[in-house]
């Protein structure tokens, strides 16, 4: 069973996206960090982000960082938006 889900993040606020493969056990908060890193480490971004949320697209709804992943109702190709 593959437990890696591929994802589409958008951040409008440095006008940049890209994909991610992470996996679906972990908590939609870690999932936050792990898009921070990618962004600090790829885009040579040292922006403190502080307080934001992570968006769902397709639904509009904000992403609850206790939830595992796989819980969330994100999926394979699934757009996730930080604001």
């Amino acid at each position: 069973m593959n437990n890696k889900l591929l994802i589409s993040v958008s951040l409008p606020i440095l006008d940049i996206s890209f994909d991610l493969e992470v996996p679906n056990i972990i908590k939609v908060g870690s999932l936050k960090n792990i898009i921070l890193d990618y962004v600090r480490n790829n885009y040579n971004n040292d922006m403190n982000f502080g307080t934001f949320r992570l968006i769902k697209r397709e639904s509009g709804i904000e992403l609850d960082s206790n939830l595992l992943v796989k819980d969330a109702n994100i999926s394979n190709g699934s757009i996730l938006v930080l604001i």
